[in-house]
Formats: C-alpha cells, sequence, structure tokens
C-alpha cells in the first residue's frame, strides 16, 4: 500500500498531480481517503412514478437540448428526458458547454430530487452518466449510494469519485490486513479489503455502518497501541530517585494553616512513594479549582529540593507564574528559599529580583532548587544542572512539542507532573495524556462550595447593577469576565457583544463612585502586576477582565462574578471562571447574562445547572463541543482521527482493552508482524 500513485501508469500525470493537491501521495492514502457523507440514490424509479422530493434515479432517452438566456444574464441549459411511461426536464445553470455533452437518442441516468414550480415538474442540478450500449456496465454516479469526497479548488467529488474507483479496482489486492484475527472475530469486525470497498462503494446502508465501525475502531486501536508501548517505554527509563524527607514534609504540613483534605494526603504520599523510585514517576493530577493541586505539587518539590535536585513548574500565563512564586515563596521560607521565578519579562531568586542571564547561570550552576516559569522555561539557553521533576500547569495549555523539546535536553527523565482543573472523562485522559497514570483530589479544602447560579437576559441588568453596588457598600469584590475580543468580526454578529474595555467603560459610568480595573491577554506584565496587586489588596472593587482569570488566579476572597455574553463561553470555561468565587467559605454569585443565545449555548448552561460533579459536566461538555474546544486543538488535532470521535468513551474504551490483551500477550509484537510493520509506518504522536 506504500506504493507512490506517480508509478501507477493508467494514471496521467496531471490527474497524478491533481490526487496529490488532494493529499493522495500513497495508494494508502487513497483507500483512506474517506467520503465525509453520502447521498442514496438507489431508487431507481419511472418518470410517472417519481415523487417530488425525495432523492431518485430516473433513466431515459434525451428527446432534445436547448440554452436559454435568463434574467440575470444566467444560461439555463434544459435537457428533455423520456422513459415508456412519461417525459420530464433537467435543468442546468451555467453550464452552457452540457449542449455539447447531451446527444439526442443517447440514454442517460440522471440522479437528484424532481422539484416543482408553478406546475412544472423537473429536475434541478442532478448527478448524471451516459449509459453505454455494452452490456455488464456498472454505473458509477448514479443508481446506488453515492459517495461525496472532501473537495478542493477545481477538482470536484465526480472526479474523485472516478479516480478512486479506478485505483481500488486496480489495487485493492495490496490492502493487507494487520489487525490481530482474533480480535477480527471477537468484533465481527469487516477485513480490511471488504471495508475500503464498502466505505467507498457501499451497496447498503449497512456496508457504510459496517466499514466506518471498523475504521474507527481500527483508529482508536493503534492510537492505544501507541499510548500503551509509550507508557512502556517511559516505564524502562531512568529518573533521580528521591527519598522522602518525612520530617521536612511532616514540620512543613504542621506550619500550615489547614489541614490537608483526605484526597491529598492519599495523593501526595502516593507521589511521594513512586517518585522514590529510579524510575520515572508520570501523572495527571485533576481537581477543581481551588482543590489544592499546587499544594500537592509543592510539597513534592519541597521533597526533590532537600534530595539536592531540581524542580521545574510551568504555568500558562505570567500573572499565574508571579502568584505561584509568591505563595510557594511564602508558604516555604522557613523551609527552603532557593525559589526562582523566570517569564519573559521577570526574573527573580530568593525574593530578590535579579538579571535574567543571572538567573540562566544559577539554573545551570544548580542553584535553583524550584523554578516556576512560563513558556520561556523551553529556550533553548535554559539548561539544568539536575531536573529531577518537571509540573505542567494546565497541560493542555501548552504543545506537545514543547515538552518534548524541555525533556530531550535532559540525560535523565525527570519525575512527571501534569495538573488540570478542566474536569476530562477518565477515558479520554487516558488517550489524550498518553502515558499518564491518573489522581484525581475529590474534596475541596473549605468544603463544598455554595454558587448560587442564575441566566440574566440583557433587560434584566439593571437587578444585577444594584445586586453589585449592595455587594461592594458590604466589602465585597466582584470579578466582571467579557469574551476575549477587540473589535467586531466578519461574519458574526458582535453588535451585542461587550468587549473588555466597552464594559470597563460602561461600569464606570454606573458605579462612579467605586474603583474599576481593568486585566486583559494583551497588557505588558508590569501593568498585569500592578492591577493584580491593586485587586488583591483591595484597592479595586471591581475588575473587568477576559477569560485570563480562568487561568488560575488566585484571589479566595472574590464571591461575585458576572459572566458577559455567557454564550460565547464554553462549559469547560464557565466552570472555571466559577471556581474563581466561593473559595473562602462564603456563599457566591454567579450571574450569566446571553445576548445571543444558540441552541448550543442553551445547553451548556443547562449542563452547567443540572450537572452533579465536574467528570458529569465534563462528559457534558464533550458532547456538545467536542474534544478539540475542550482541551485545545493542539492535542486532539495530532492524533489525526478520520472515522473514529473522542466523544465515543465506550469505543476508546473497547480499543484501550483489546490493545491491553495484545500488549500483554506479546509486548513486542512478535506473532504480530503486520500489526508492527503498520504501527512503524505511522506518523509519531509524542506522549512525552
Amino acid at each position: 500500500m506504500e506504493e507512490k500513485i506517480g508509478n501507477l501508469k493508467y494514471l496521467k500525470k496531471r490527474e497524478i498531480n491533481r490526487l496529490k493537491k488532494l493529499g493522495i501521495e500513497t495508494i494508502e492514502d487513497c483507500f483512506y481517503y474517506f467520503p465525509n457523507r453520502y447521498e442514496d440514490f438507489s431508487k431507481i424509479s419511472k418518470i410517472s412514478e417519481a415523487e417530488i422530493g425525495v432523492p431518485v434515479t430516473i433513466q431515459g432517452k434525451i428527446e432534445n437540448v436547448k440554452n436559454l438566456f435568463v434574467r440575470g444574464g444566467k444560461i439555463l441549459t434544459e435537457v428533455e428526458i423520456s422513459d415508456s411511461t412519461s417525459k420530464l426536464k433537467a435543468i442546468f445553470y451555467n453550464q452552457p458547454f452540457l449542449k455539447n455533452v447531451f446527444k439526442k437518442g443517447d440514454c442517460f441516468s440522471f440522479s437528484g430530487k424532481i422539484v416543482e414550480k408553478r406546475g412544472i415538474f423537473y429536475l434541478q442540478h442532478p448527478v448524471f452518466e451516459k449509459i453505454p450500449k455494452f452490456p455488464h456496465f456498472k454505473l458509477l454516479h448514479t443508481g446506488k449510494i453515492i459517495p461525496i469526497y472532501p473537495e478542493t479548488k477545481g477538482i470536484t467529488t465526480k472526479w474523485i469519485r472516478e479516480k478512486i474507483s479506478l485505483i481500488l479496482k486496480n489495487e485493492i489486492w495490496r490492502a493487507k490486513e494487520f489487525l490481530p484475527e482474533k480480535i477480527l472475530k471477537k468484533l465481527s469486525l469487516i477485513p480490511l479489503k471488504d471495508a475500503i470497498l464498502k466505505i467507498h462503494f457501499p451497496e447498503k446502508e449497512e456496508d457504510i455502518k459496517i466499514s466506518r465501525f471498523r475504521f474507527a475502531f481500527e483508529e482508536l486501536f493503534l492510537l492505544e497501541i501507541e499510548v500503551l508501548k509509550e507508557k512502556l517505554k517511559v516505564k524502562k527509563k531512568r529518573a533521580y530517585p528521591l527519598k522522602i524527607q518525612v520530617e521536612t514534609i511532616k514540620n512543613f504540613i504542621k506550619s500550615l494553616p489547614f489541614e490537608l483534605t483526605e484526597s491529598q494526603k492519599r495523593e501526595t504520599w502516593r507521589m511521594l512513594k513512586e517518585m522514590e523510585k529510579n524510575v520515572p514517576m508520570n501523572r495527571l493530577l485533576q481537581g477543581d479549582v481551588g482543590s489544592g493541586k499546587t499544594l500537592v505539587a509543592t510539597i513534592l518539590a519541597l521533597n526533590c529540593a532537600k534530595n539536592d535536585y531540581q524542580s521545574a513548574m510551568v504555568v500558562p500565563t505570567e500573572i499565574l507564574a508571579a502568584q505561584h512564586y509568591k505563595r510557594i515563596f511564602e508558604m516555604l521560607e522557613p523551609f527552603e528559599k532557593r525559589i526562582g521565578i523566570l517569564t519573559k519579562g521577570y526574573s527573580e531568586f530568593g525574593g530578590t529580583k535579579i538579571k535574567k542571564e543571572e538567573m540562566v547561570k544559577k539554573i545551570k550552576e544548580g542553584e535553583v532548587k524550584i523554578l516556576i516559569g512560563t513558556h520561556s522555561l523551553f529556550e533553548e539557553k535554559i539548561e539544568f544542572q539536575k531536573l529531577a521533576f518537571l509540573i505542567f500547569d494546565e497541560q493542555h495549555k501548552f504543545g506537545v512539542e514543547q515538552r518534548r523539546r524541555l525533556l530531550e535536553k535532559q540525560k535523565i527523565l525527570p519525575h512527571f507532573l501534569s495538573m488540570t482543573a478542566t474536569p476530562i472523562p477518565r477515558t479520554l485522559a487516558l488517550t489524550i495524556f498518553g502515558d499518564l497514570d491518573i489522581s484525581l483530589l475529590k474534596e475541596l479544602p473549605c468544603g463544598k462550595r455554595e454558587i448560587k447560579i442564575e441566566v440574566v437576559l440583557p433587560k434584566e441588568e439593571k437587578r444585577v447593577f444594584e445586586f453589585i453596588r449592595e455587594k461592594v457598600k458590604e466589602r465585597e469584590q466582584v470579578f466582571f469576565v467579557c469574551p476575549r475580543i477587540e473589535f467586531s468580526q466578519k461574519g458574526r454578529l458582535f453588535s451585542e457583544v461587550k468587549t473588555v474595555k466597552e464594559q470597563h467603560s460602561l461600569l464606570r459610568k454606573i458605579f462612579p463612585e467605586f474603583k474599576i480595573g481593568i486585566l486583559y491577554g494583551k497588557m505588558d506584565t508590569k501593568e498585569k502586576e500592578i492591577v493584580m496587586r491593586q485587586f488583591e489588596e483591595r484597592f479595586l472593587d471591581i475588575l473587568v477582565a477576559t477569560n485570563v482569570i480562568e487561568e488560575g488566579i488566585d484571589l479566595p476572597q472574590v464571591n461575585v462574578l458576572v459572566v458577559q455574553n455567557a454564550e460565547m463561553f464554553g462549559l469547560s470555561q464557565l466552570y472555571q471562571l466559577m471556581g474563581r468565587i466561593g473559595r473562602s467559605g462564603k456563599k457566591a454569585y454567579c450571574f450569566l447574562i446571553t445576548h445571543l443565545p444558540t441552541k448550543k449555548s442553551a445547553q451548556r448552561i443547562e449542563a452547567l445547572l443540572s450537572s452533579k460533579n465536574a467528570l458529569e459536566l465534563a462528559e457534558k461538555d464533550l458532547e456538545i463541543r467536542g474534544p478539540g474546544e475542550l482541551l485545545g486543538e493542539k492535542q486532539t488535532g495530532r492524533l489525526d482521527l478520520k472515522v473514529a470521535k473522542l466523544t465515543d468513551l465506550s469505543l476508546i474504551e473497547l480499543a484501550r482493552e483489546k490493545a491491553k490483551e495484545i500488549l500483554r500477550e506479546d509486548p513486542n509484537l512478535k506473532k504480530y508482524s503486520e500489526l508492527k510493520e503498520k504501527l512503524s509506518k505511522r506518523r509519531k504522536i509524542y506522549f512525552v
């Protein structure tokens, strides 16, 4: 199947170039260039019996063809067809050349829908093909279920259909089965050759169903095999063993002004035990906003430092990096002061601001034991002396290549912890995050939050503003969140969308007596820091922001959140925004102001109101929006799935189970040479 299409003698050079334009370079590419939908024209009817508006195929003789000029300068080609029962017209717009295609007396097959206008019945822009006089001719474009392919400029689905049919006819013998025979039998999957033929040219609806199921399973099975093999590979690598510094950890936990939750205790101990080994720990730590993920990471980093090794925590934004540094330094100061921060615009070590060059030197010489930073840590010049522990906060906001680039510099693999507040169904997390084991923080340190959620229409905004006025008078603070846009975007109705700057200006007029700040992603680091400090120290009453606050801004005293144009936010985004309030144990209030509600946005808000927990919410978000928006295209796009959907959790689970069975029986796939060969030729997917 690796044969290049350029070697096929029956294809002209121009045809080869057009196929390459579609991404078809090899015979395998052709086999896997699947239709994105189908038209069922299998009902062949006499003209007198054909129904209006129903897909149908009419076969008859050409009686007459003429081109007519109609209003607007268009040319209408009118073709009169007859069969043994009646006559019918087919019309085509702006294709005058068709007058030379249809010859009187020739037989043609037409597929489409009959429409009626002012008592006249006709086929409008039908698909057609000539019926030759020789016997045993098979129709390709009409009279059957027709595959519709993804097109590109100048290349029609009809042309693609012809070429794929030609290549399949000559090359299908090359399709070599690679799925294990026992899996094919157990799951009643059709063989590869049959699946290719049926997905491209199905004879009945069932053919589409069984072929697509085969390919969906195949995609997920290959992916899961890669995931599990990667996990086995990581287990063979070496890491720095970190002895548990029991007394230091006990004293640190005693110094905290609160008790650790049972989940925090359990997962911290589990990870400390794993990091004692010289095999890399690879974990995903899930937990709601405020569940204490950063504290778990801090304990592990402290233990690492006391073993005289280095830790690095990578976070998505400079604001979050500054907050983490400040909190971690305050907590650890009596136990460990060799802590630093490095972002694009700022570097500090042990509580003292230093030049970036000096910080880079301290990292390389091993003086910095705990480093917090943004994507700046991926820069080529950053080198660690002994990086034993790497932490990613919201890993899916980074490219997989970035993480890999950082790890490639290390001779010995660091223990790895990825933290996320994005609720992700376990099955999906196991697939997306590859080699990671999963830990979950179930409780919140302050107990269950009480958040009253209310959906508000624009005409009711005044009531919300009065509520805000009363709360601010009571010394409460308010988050006011707007969508991340600066100006109207072409093709969408943005007249009702309030940008962060517009909202800030409006609120200053409504609340002249209050101090109102503004925060958005494009502000420079210094400005952001000033605004955050002012809000944290209560110099500001209201903070108008984009959903930059979703990315980890930690201000537990805030209990009121207003989301403007809530219909433009995803379910997980809304959930994480809500996680920013009610963290002090007080009752919190969330107002979702909706201007242009769509069916999907209504579903999201309904799910938010009805879900019992984060994981139930995650499954609903996955269903409504898909994994790309939930986890980011960087994470999901690299998986290159054509048929399978990451929303099909039961099929993912099945594929994973079968992949485990095969690898348990034969980790090196010695008995499955075809499968091994198939995996070796796939585009490499990096999980580390």
